[in-house]
């Protein structure tokens, strides 16, 4: 390289490493005004989108834009955001946890020094976080980076453990102070465990040092030596989750999962474990060669996958026939009906069922699958799964659920039962063809989560005692509105369950049906009969019924019939997507229903939304700021000293400090002035207005209240409700 270009070379990395040293105003501006809304710290966004290594390093940041150059550190506390004891705190805290993302990503030998740079040129480019900016380059996928995130980054577990071991092999005088210095060179030089190094040199046996290790660490140590390992225990986790991960289940104790690992401190590992099997991970150490020797003997040794088969064309034959030339078609079937896969489906519908999720999505990328639950509302990467795989798991998939597995082409549904430990799971399945394969999404069905009853929902007294009322009414239109996955045919099913079988008449028109309800006639609507919920409800208008539920009014003609029906003497439950109750007013007009019949068809409707709840065994208290107050409009409306919690994060609720849902509602009795309102032409605003003089608790204010009892946290009211 001559001169001029060495120059150039050096400019350039100049350049990325000083811009390594800045974020862009518009970063800035973003994590403020998340920071104003949330109440987190401003450090902590920030962190989640820069490659940094602490908050001392994020502190040296400069602010790049328009205007004269600050440093972070003063911008965040002439913002009011910070103070400099807390900064000080935060830094003492911080110091020595590891690298973030962009380093932690290097470290583990996911990406290149140089590939950070250019990803961190993109990043001051788009301003996406870094995150986004590493998926969109190909270069790694979503799970990688949560649990980068997560965790102490590689070099810093192994530096941590060499200190272990280092302290306790000298604590107890074992090993001459030069002989250990000189293992430590070796194993820092090679990257070594310390501990094989010392082991390999005869320095100490395994025993005494994984003695050692249990005393430092608090997992116990055994060895893999003579240890009989139970075929069923294994089958709990997939062979490619415990190759990559290195671990390995030996029992159950006490509904415990007793797993040995080679990194036992690895949280993200053990979450992830524990959300798969259902069961707490007590992790032991296990040295690595033990541990690669007794995966080996179980399985063989690891072979590489077979490409993935090709598409099948047709060609013509010889004499004019028509052939179908199948490529590698015999490898398909052999991978669908390969223990392998067949273990993997059921391990993914198994932990989807321990984990208490409620969909299972299955999302091809470029490289590899990506597996996620959706848990409580919110999805979560699992696990990714080798693209040579994906065709024998979805064919797999199609199969148990008697679809199609030639058509690749067009969206299937289906669906299939598992008995799980003695209890029947219904799933339904839908797939859809994307540019990188088929994409899977398996809801699963669970009737416990339906059959609660109304004061399990989350309604509170008084909003119970309403909607109480409004279902035992002899006729009318009880409506539920809300978004998709807002919960609301669960509090339709709730309320069918208070209504008497033995005495009244019941359908339900529905698409699907996703739940059987005794002593109930369900029809599932068919569109390719024209059996719509327009035509299904007209006939059943017809069959002396007294209360009906549909599912969804989706257009005028079944707005129009149902309004009949309320208004001639029937209870009927139903559905509309609207933002709040008020709102589902306007809808019915928009859908031509005039104001006379809305004003006496309409008994009473039901707005509601789903939110998380705070993880019982890891919540705190907290006091909130000012400026969270602020932005809540909370001013003078909160008494001294409230306190509200969050949930900090623990083993029970996978780190996410939450754990279950419930619901938040706001209940609209129909009276005779919103009646007289509606026929008079008033505005949402005057109906909403009145509603709430008459005793109706809105939607935000049901969830303060549950904020304030310390069910939910701020975060989420601020997530599922519109300020």
């Amino acid at each position: 390289m001559n001169e001029r270009g060495h120059k150039r070379k050096v400019k350039k990395d100049r350049e990325v490493l000083t811009h390594a040293r800045r974020i862009t105003e518009r970063q800035l501006q973003e994590a403020l005004e998340k920071q104003k809304r949330t109440g987190k710290k401003l450090w902590e966004i920030l962190m989640s989108d820069l490659s940094l290594r602490s908050v001392k390093e994020l502190l040296t940041y400069e602010i790049r834009g328009k205007g004269k150059k600050k440093k972070l550190k003063e911008v965040m506390i002439e913002s009011g955001f910070t103070t400099e004891q807390e900064l000080e705190e935060a830094v003492a805290n911080e110091e020595g946890t590891g690298l973030r993302l962009g380093d932690a990503l290097v470290q583990r030998g996911l990406i290149t020094r140089e590939q950070l740079k250019r990803a961190l040129i993109e990043q001051e480019r788009t301003g996406y976080p870094l995150g986004r900016v590493l998926m969109n380059m190909g270069l790694v996928n979503a799970k990688q980076i949560s649990d980068a995130l997560r965790l102490k980054a590689p070099s810093v577990a192994a530096k941590n453990r060499r200190k272990q071991i280092m302290e306790g092999v000298l604590k107890n005088g074992l090993i001459p102070r030069e002989q250990m210095e000189e293992a430590l060179k070796e194993s820092e030089e090679t990257g070594r465990d310390l501990g094989e190094i010392i082991v390999e040199k005869g320095l100490l046996s395994a025993q005494q040092l994984g003695e050692i290790l249990e005393k430092e660490l608090g997992v116990p140590y055994i060895s893999l030596t003579g240890y009989k390992i139970d075929p069923e225990i294994v089958d709990l986790i997939p062979e490619s989750l415990i190759r990559q991960r290195r671990v390995l289940p030996l029992r159950k104790e006490e509904g415990r999962l007793v797993v040995a690992m080679a990194a036992p401190d690895d949280i993200s590992t053990i979450d992830d474990l524990g959300m798969i099997t259902g069961y707490e991970i007590e992790p032991v150490l296990v040295w690595n060669k033990q541990l690669e020797a007794t995966i080996n003997k179980l399985y063989g040794k690891k072979v590489a996958v077979t490409e993935a088969p090709e598409k099948v064309e047709k060609v013509e034959a010889p004499g004019g026939v028509v052939a179908e030339v199948k490529e590698k078609e015999e490898r398909l079937e052999e991978l669908v009906e390969s223990v392998s896969v067949v273990n993997l489906v059921s391990s993914i519908v198994e932990g989807a069922i321990h984990s208490e999720a409620t969909d299972i999505h299955l999302e091809p990328q470029a490289n590899d699958m990506r597996v996620r639950y959706r848990i409580d509302g919110m999805l979560y990467d699992i696990m990714a799964i080798p693209k040579a795989i994906e065709p024998g798991l979805i064919s797999r998939i199609k199969i148990l659920a008697n679809m199609d597995i030639t058509e690749r082409r067009l969206p299937q549904d289906g669906h299939f039962s598992l008995n799980i430990k003695g209890k029947a799971y219904d799933m339904r399945i839908a797939t859809l063809p994307t540019s990188l394969g088929e994409s899977v999404v398996i809801r699963l069905l669970n009737p416990s989560n339906v059959f609660m009853g109304l004061k399990k929902l989350g309604l509170s007294e008084s909003d119970y005692s309403k909607v109480d009322t409004l279902i035992h009414k002899p006729n009318g239109m009880f409506l539920v509105t809300g978004p998709i996955g807002s919960g609301k045919t669960t509090t339709l099913y709730a309320a069918l369950q208070q209504i008497n079988v033995f005495s009244d008449s019941i359908v339900t028109i529905e698409d699907p049906i996703e739940y059987e309800l005794p002593g109930i006639n369900q029809v599932q609507v068919d569109y390719k009969v024209n059996r719509t919920f327009a035509t299904t409800l007209r006939a059943v208008l017809r069959q002396d019924v007294d209360t009906f539920l549909v599912g969804e009014i989706r257009d005028v003609e079944t707005a129009q019939i149902a309004v009949r029906a309320a208004i001639t003497g029937h209870l009927l439950f139903t559905t509309l997507h609207t933002k709040d109750a008020v709102s589902a007013i306007t809808t019915l007009l928009h859908l031509d229903i005039p104001r006379f019949l809305v004003a006496s068809s309409v008994i009473g409707i039901v707005n509601q939304r789903l939110v998380r709840k705070i993880c019982p065994h890891c919540a705190e208290e907290y006091e909130p700021k000012e400026v969270l107050i602020k932005e809540l409009g909370l001013e003078g409306k909160l008494e001294a000293g409230t306190k509200f919690a969050r949930g900090m994060g623990c083993s029970y609720c996978y780190h996410t400090g939450y754990h279950g849902r419930t619901g938040i509602f706001e209940v609209l009795v129909m009276s005779d002035r919103i009646n007289d309102l509606i026929l008079k032409n008033a505005t949402e605003k005057e109906i909403h207005k009145a509603a709430i003089s008459e005793g109706m608790t809105t939607l935000f204010d049901d969830a303060l209240k549950k904020v304030k009892e310390r069910i939910t946290s701020v975060e989420e009211l601020i997530r599922t409700v519109y300020i």
